[in-house]
């Protein structure tokens, strides 16, 4: 259990494609087998990282901070891209919330359905943890393009005192993204 936090820890700290053989040393050392580098996305997975909500914890984590070649190990050892958890739901909204495009990108060409709604809201019974929404409630003109590029769709626009995605940008003030949206009008 030790052995895969602390590999799960250096895996997540490389945030570029060069530190790959940095982790590839650690697990060689840290679990305790001999890892071909030819195979490390494999055995990161059937090795180091267990099948339980912990290792999608670490794959939202990725999203969430911005660590592209993190993404793309839990990609390659086919995580869920549309699993729900974490505090948008989704690891394509998780990353539009946080302005990481290159991620966003990744995650749809792996398949992430970016008009995936995610959980209710609770006290409100809204869906607003979709892509579209939170790209365009953090004032990100590029991941509204990426996620209206994709196919998202603002669902709230038509409920009067919505939560829309329109909504959200004008009240924040941010021209770049009321621009992009209203370029997209038939969302």
């Amino acid at each position: 259990m030790e052995r895969t936090k602390s590999t799960l820890q250096l895996a997540l700290a490389a945030d570029n494609a060069q530190n790959i053989s940095k982790i590839v040393d650690q697990v060689k050392s840290g679990c305790g087998k001999t890892v071909l580098s030819s195979k490390v996305i494999q055995n990161l997975q059937t090795d180091c990282i267990d099948s339980s909500d912990k290792s999608l914890g670490y794959f939202f984590f990725g999203a969430h901070n911005g660590h592209l070649a993190i993404v793309k190990l839990f990609i390659a050892t086919n995580v869920d891209v549309n699993a729900i958890g974490g505090r948008y739901s989704t690891a394509v909204a998780t990353a539009a919330a946080q302005d990481h495009v290159e991620i966003m990108r990744e995650l749809l060409t792996a398949g992430a359905n970016i008009k995936l709604q995610g959980r209710s809201d609770w006290r409100s019974g809204d869906c607003r943890t979709d892509p579209l929404f939170v790209a365009a409630l953090n004032g990100s003109a590029e991941a509204v393009k990426v996620a209206l590029e994709h196919g998202a769709v603002d669902y709230w626009r038509l409920k009067p005192c919505s939560g829309s995605a329109l909504t959200a940008a004008t009240d924040a003030g941010n021209q770049a993204v009321v621009q992009e949206l209203l370029r997209h009008r038939d969302v």
